[in-house]
């Protein structure tokens, strides 16, 4: 084993005492600490996890009745963590004693994972992600187990996948790609959410010519006519095809609701939806396509009254949300009952959504 450095050993030795501080109620050292875990992924040292030691697992009941949760982001100035920070702010500004922190992670699969283990309290999850954590497949048979522990506090603004070429292409429809250079994000669009859209309409990544790429390497290779239609999933607007539709007359590749409708059939994670008009420039219509939907998950264990209080905050404080973040305004208690949810609702949640009328 390794010496551990003098310079690891003040950094844990500043983590500590930055924690027992936060205990304590000083905000300002808690805001640093905060920082900190945002600025940079969890370091081990000495076999613990800083971020662990900050921040525990489980919300300790301390003086003044002081609970400690976080909630589980995205890469830092993502949308994941934007919107858990924006949950954060309004979380402590409406329930006394409790103190939220938005972490910096890698997303939707790693919040699964360790909201499956014990190690987080909430965290933001796309749906095929629940999903499959739920079921113990895709990502996670490697794990061994299903992440059965895993329950919907909230669902907010969903991922449409966006399918789009130069106006001047003759590239008019989702069949016209066959043979075509076809750009995708990397990740789960190409590994998942392009694949189970193109069997609907009878299409494998063996029809056309694939790359997988980052959002602004796809749009600058539409833009250089390197590609002939883009392909990401994500929430509207994303900055990348914002800023190809401002320079360039693109057109959006539309999924008819008849295709939509069997691609969720056999993908239940995936809904019928809108790239909504407007949201783009030259954009003047609605394009139908499919969408991921955004969840806020919470552990199962997690206090029924506590999280009825965090449901109910957050759904009568939407604004304060949308003031942070407009994607983060779309988690309303309407969006959250319009359909059933991937992986049931938090009893808690339930019990909030029950007393509204919105659940029977």
């Amino acid at each position: 084993m390794k010496p551990i450095s003098s310079k690891a050993l003040c950094i844990a030795a500043f983590v500590v005492l930055a924690s027992l501080l936060v205990g304590y109620g000083l905000a300002p050292w808690r805001a640093m600490i905060t920082t900190a875990e945002a600025a940079s992924p969890p370091m081990a040292v000495g076999g613990w996890s800083m971020v662990a030691a900050a921040q525990p697992a489980t919300p300790p009941a301390r003086s003044g009745a002081q609970h400690f949760l976080s909630i589980g982001g995205g890469a830092t100035g993502g949308a994941f963590f934007i919107v858990a920070a924006a949950m954060a702010t309004v979380l402590e500004k409406n329930i006394p004693g409790l103190k939220v922190t938005a972490e910096s992670t890698a997303a939707s699969t790693e919040n699964a994972r360790r909201l499956g283990r014990g190690e987080m309290e909430l965290g933001l999850v796309a749906a095929d992600v629940a999903f499959y954590a739920s079921e113990g497949a895709r990502e996670f048979v490697k794990d061994s187990r299903k992440y059965d522990n895993l329950r919907v506090v909230m669902r907010g603004y969903s991922s449409p996948l966006h399918m789009f070429t130069l106006a001047s292409s003759n590239i008019k429809s989702v069949e016209d790609i066959k043979g075509k250079r076809v750009y995708v994000l990397a990740g789960t669009t190409i590994q998942a959410h392009l694949p189970a859209a193109l069997k609907a309409f009878g299409i494998t990544n063996k029809d056309y010519k694939e790359v997988g790429a980052a959002h602004e390497a796809i749009c600058n290779a539409v833009r250089e006519n390197q590609a002939d239609v883009g392909i990401i999933s994500g929430g509207a607007p994303m900055v990348a095809v914002t800023d190809l539709t401002t320079r360039h007359d693109v057109r959006f590749l539309a999924i008819p609701r008849d295709r939509a409708d069997q691609i969720h059939k056999e993908n239940p994670w995936y809904v019928p939806g809108v790239i909504k008009a407007g949201v783009y420039r030259g954009l003047v219509q609605d394009v139908p396509s499919v969408e991921v939907p955004i969840f806020l998950v919470a552990r199962k264990d997690l206090d029924v009254e506590l999280i009825y209080k965090m449901t109910k905050a957050l759904a009568e404080h939407t604004a304060a949300l949308k003031a942070v973040y407009p994607l983060a305004g779309e988690f309303t208690a309407e969006t959250s009952t319009r359909d059933a949810p991937i992986v049931p609702f938090h009893a808690g949640a339930e019990k909030y959504y029950k007393e509204k009328g919105l659940l029977k």
